[in-house]
């Protein structure tokens, strides 16, 4: 059997074990994890959301100690300081400080 450059050989995708991580399959078979997560919705939809990252947790931001500064926050809960600060204005909008414009 021979190969052609840059195509994989046919894979049998309903047997591969998917109660693996995305990124274990994508390793065992040196392809993109973007690819192995649409092939998982192909073929094993039910596994899809087994390994929910960290936006997909829950969070309650109302139990969040909005006295930190967003950075420490951020840090604290594993998210960007963007996030944090667009959580700050949602949930906590007493607690920002305003800042002064600078006119030149």
């Amino acid at each position: 059997m021979f190969y052609v450059k840059g195509r994989p050989p046919k894979q049998d995708w309903k047997n591969i074990d998917w109660d693996r991580p995305t990124s274990e399959i994508a390793a065992e078979y040196n392809m993109n994890p973007h690819n192995i997560s649409r092939l998982r919705r192909e073929h094993a939809h039910k596994t899809v959301y087994k390994y929910p990252n960290k936006r997909s947790c829950k969070i309650d931001w109302f139990m969040v100690d909005w006295s930190k500064k967003t950075s420490d926050i951020a840090t604290e809960l594993g998210f960007s300081r963007c996030y944090i600060s667009i959580k700050r204005r949602e949930f906590a909008p007493n607690t920002l400080v305003k800042q002064e414009h600078i006119r030149w």
